[in-house]
């Protein structure tokens, strides 16, 4: 990391608000330790030894002590101003940044290319307004100029014209989570600053006050000066205080005088009796008296969202981005202000500072920046995305229409997957449905709201189609969710014997049958609606559970059909065929494991040509830097640990990988031992002859392949297939795939139905297991994961990758690493041993959660792009070719575009 994004990591985030709104009403000058131009000696040195860890505290001292030159005013410095004269401040240190890396064309900032990378890293940790702002500012203070335009986009964009150029031929999103892909963050902010009152509620349910995704340094929960829901209110003050000024009027309703003491008593130190009524009341005046007003819900009424949004609001600036006009402006005033030197709100750039520090704290608690991998972690932060917004229609209106608005208004987005969880009823599905269309079609997200005429033309033509020919669709996807039973607690005969007769996952299997069944019926309806989904999907943490689960309800939509003899006279009957498409492989507790997963996707769901799988890490991570991460020690339940050993020795036997005989001595070994104490030990004694049977590995990867099936088929130690099937979805409960011979082995059908059926197994199996991973494994994983490469490139099967959400959730950590590059190279290498090498997979690029990530389409092909062109080798010349870099992508948008589900 260069220096300078340390700062301001450090100055706009690390930094403790309450300090510097202490210092800021602290009237000896001693104790003024904590402000915009003066940066403690201490204070700087305790947080930057833990940001710059590779630094001595000698060498962080030295860091400190260039500070004096960064954060002047760099006019200053070049017209040879003295020393004593010269603007100090934190807020030079943005200038210092955005010039090297910002630019502006047609009133929108762009990032320059080359610096996309610096970029990527400091704004994804800062609010990215933060910057543009003050750069805008800044510039418009030194050429004397008035800026109106303020409703850029969320997520800016390089100025990277050449790749415009390939982008603009059309691009497909083939993995967007729809209120994942919203700028919640800002939404949400701009919703506190407007409503301060009946928030327990929403802070309750989103977790915050009791668990801090990204804490403070020494951070404790009993400790005052740390406690974000109260800094939030604080900020609110703050914010509906500075615009008053801004404004010349009054925010309390007091004299003059009283208003800075009024100030001081709800800022100052850890009061936190905030009379949050009369603020509101404060705050409603100004939303009254300055705040344009919006049209929200069927009778007309309009309604101001934010009081910094001014009522006679330019036309330029009605765009699908105009919520986030009024904080852009307040932000660039002040800004402004300051850099003028305005000795009036000068006296106010501490506040504002303070402000500036909470708000990137709480960005922190709805923003994935902290440094945590795995999908636990991301889950953390995607539950908490709209739970502010949820009783605000406008604003929850605005999460739909600027997820799929501002995304396609500006790349050529020629087809735009959005996922949706389904809800329970075929009736509440086609409601929500029309709903969704209806938002993102209405007049605060169509056409009237964009500017340029061409556009217009371009987003009519992807919006207002009819149903079948609308450039973006949904796919409905089932979350995963882990089997919430607790073996270890279960001591009561009775609750033992009501855990035995259902199988693992109970819930969710009932719950993923209830859904396919009312999707299958929505589909049965004739409704314009049906032809608006296109694919299934099963998202969300893995870890605990498999694919499995889903197996029987991909099966029944996969193939089903609404035809009659009778569809040619009625077009309504044609709906789309139902493709899927699996999350798997993205987060693992081994990478056999991740790998594992991959596979009982394929066989277990049926996935074929067409078909896709989600992220799928597993399959492209460097396998050895992987277990180093892990320091080749692995955590995992005892039941998860014997299925990888099955399936690998399984593996190694179907590839016919070499050199591999002490590790299969040694997992065989481990096999007999986790076998013995999992499932042999806890056989039922009334089943003398299956429990005398000899189970080898072998014997245990059959009974593994009957998974897909519905468990209930074998609730009787035996496979039953009952009696004639007439409903579709019972026709479903086999995997056809899988041979009927290892169905009437009864030892299969008996190992199958421990797995589900007994208690003791399923306890036993539910303990953790730690184990050390030889090297011989490392490399066995290896090959295994090279050759399944290849099995799903030979299956036509697409890989859906997500370059930001895989760096931020996974284990590598640079945009070259990215495993993209593993599974394709075609354009990327002349050498033909790479090429040959190469599976050469069938893979996509998208975004996952544009919003939890702060990425769009268009920044994900950058990224990769300028983070190849840097790439150096050993001896520091560049590894890859700009030119066949763009050849590479274009190869790759193109793919894209075959992988999409909507037929032409």
């Amino acid at each position: 990391m260069d220096i300078i994004r340390g700062y301001l990591d450090i100055f706009f985030r690390k930094q403790s608000p309450q300090k510097i709104l202490d210092s800021t009403f602290q009237w000896e000058e001693r104790k003024r330790k904590n402000l915009h131009n003066r940066v403690d000696r201490n204070i700087f040195i305790n947080l930057a030894t833990e940001y710059f860890k590779h630094y001595s505290e000698d060498e962080i001292s030295n860091i400190y002590n260039e500070l004096d030159v960064l954060m002047k005013d760099m006019r200053e410095v070049s017209r040879g101003i003295s020393e004593k004269n010269k603007f100090s401040s934190v807020f030079n240190l943005l200038i210092q940044f955005t010039d090297d890396v910002l630019i502006e064309r047609d009133r929108e900032p762009f990032c320059k290319y080359k610096q996309l990378l610096r970029w990527r890293m400091i704004s994804h940790r800062l609010d990215q307004d933060l910057f543009t702002t003050a750069y805008f500012a800044y510039r418009d203070v030194v050429s004397s100029r008035e800026r109106t335009f303020f409703s850029w986009e969320p997520v800016i964009k390089s100025d990277n014209i050449r790749l415009h150029k390939m982008l603009e031929k059309g691009m497909a999103e083939n993995h967007f989570h729809l209120k994942g892909s919203a700028p919640y963050f800002n939404l949400t902010w701009i919703s506190i600053m407007n409503k301060v009152v009946y928030r327990n509620k929403d802070f309750k349910a989103s977790g915050i006050g009791s668990k801090r995704l990204d804490p403070d340094l020494n951070y404790s929960s009993d400790d005052k000066s740390c406690n974000i829901i109260d800094l939030v209110k604080k900020a609110a003050v703050i914010r509906g205080f500075l615009f008053s000024v801004l404004n010349g009027v009054k925010f309390f309703d007091e004299n003059e005088k009283s208003q800075d003491k009024r100030l001081k008593g709800f800022l100052k130190n850890y009061n936190i009796d905030l009379d949050l009524h009369k603020i509101q009341q404060d705050i409603s005046v100004l939303k009254h008296e300055f705040g344009y007003k919006f049209e929200c819900g069927t009778y007309g009424q309009k309604i101001a969202a934010d009081y910094c949004i001014p009522k006679n609001l330019s036309s330029i600036n009605k765009n699908s981005n105009v919520l986030l006009y009024g904080e852009r402006k307040f932000m660039y005033l002040m800004f402004k202000k300051i850099y003028e030197r305005d000795k009036k709100y000068l006296a106010y750039a501490d506040l504002f500072y303070a402000y500036l520090v909470i708000k990137s704290k709480f960005r922190g608690e709805l923003m994935q920046i902290n440094n945590r991998v795995g999908f636990k972690n991301f889950g953390d932060y995607q539950d908490r995305k709209t739970k502010f917004l949820n009783r605000e229609p406008l604003l929850y209106n605005a999460v739909i229409y600027m997820s799929i608005i501002s995304s396609m208004k500006d790349q050529n987005i020629k087809s735009l997957e959005a996922r949706i969880c389904p809800p329970n009823t075929a009736v509440e599905m086609e409601s929500s449905i029309k709903w969704l269309d209806k938002i993102i079609e209405k007049e605060e997200g169509n056409i009237k709201i964009v500017d340029d005429k061409q556009k217009q033309i371009n987003l009519k033509q992807m919006l207002f189609r009819d149903e079948s020919e609308k450039k973006y669709f949904y796919v409905l996807h089932f979350p995963k969710r882990k089997d919430d039973v607790k073996y270890n607690s279960i001591e009561n005969i009775d609750e033992k014997i009501a855990v035995s007769i259902k199988p693992r996952d109970y819930k969710l299997r009932k719950s993923v049958k209830n859904q396919a069944i009312m999707i299958a019926g929505l589909r049965e309806r004739i409704n314009p609606v049906v032809k608006r989904i296109f694919g299934i999907d099963a998202c969300s943490d893995e870890i605990g559970c498999r694919p499995e689960v889903f197996a029987q309800a991909f099966r029944f939509l996969k193939n089903h059909s609404n035809s009659t003899e009778h569809e040619y006279l009625i077009d309504e009957y044609k709906i789309p065929k139902i493709m899927s498409t699996y999350h798997a492989g993205e987060d693992f507790l081994d990478l056999i494991d991740g790998l594992r997963a991959i596979d009982e996707a394929i066989l277990f769901l049926g996935l074929s040509y067409g078909d896709r799988i989600g992220h799928a890490m597993a399959l492209g991570v460097d396998v050895e830097d992987w277990y180093n991460s892990k320091c080749n020690n692995l955590v995992l339940s005892k039941q998860d640990y014997l299925d990888n050993i099955v399936w690998m020795l399984a593996k190694i036997r179907e590839y016919n990988i070499k050199d591999t005989d002490n590790l299969v001595y040694e997992l065989e070994n481990q096999f007999n031992e986790m076998f013995q104490e999992i499932y042999q030990n806890n056989f039922h004694s009334e089943d003398e002859k299956l429990q005398s049977a000899i189970y080898n590995h072998m014997t245990y990867y059959d009974a593994w392949k009957l998974r897909g099936d519905d468990p209930s088929l074998y609730f009787d130690k035996k496979y039953d297939k009952g009696e004639i099937e007439i409903c579709y979805w019972d026709r479903c409960k086999i995997n056809n795939s899988i041979l009927d011979s290892i169905r009437n082995n009864r030892n299969c059908a008996y190992l199958y139905y421990n797995y589900h059926y007994n208690f003791q197994v399923k306890k036993t199996g539910a303990e953790q297991y730690n184990f050390k991973v030889p090297k011989a494994y490392v490399r066995a994983a290896e090959k295994i994961q090279r050759r399944m490469q290849e099995v799903v490139a030979q299956k036509g099967i697409g890989i859906e990758t997500n370059p930001s959400s895989n760096y931020l959730i996974g284990s590598f950590k640079r945009y070259d690493k990215h495993p993209i590059i593993n599974f394709y190279n075609l354009g990327l290498t002349c050498d033909p041993e790479k090429i040959k090498s190469c599976p050469q997979m069938f893979v996509s690029i998208n975004t996952d959660d544009q919003g939890v990530f702060g990425t769009y389409l268009e920044n994900e092909y950058a990224l990769l792009a300028i983070a190849l062109e840097k790439a150096k080798d050993e001896k520091g010349q560049p590894i890859y070719n700009q030119a066949m870099i763009y050849d590479w992508l274009d190869r790759i948008r193109q793919m894209g575009l075959q992988q999409s589900f909507m037929t032409e």
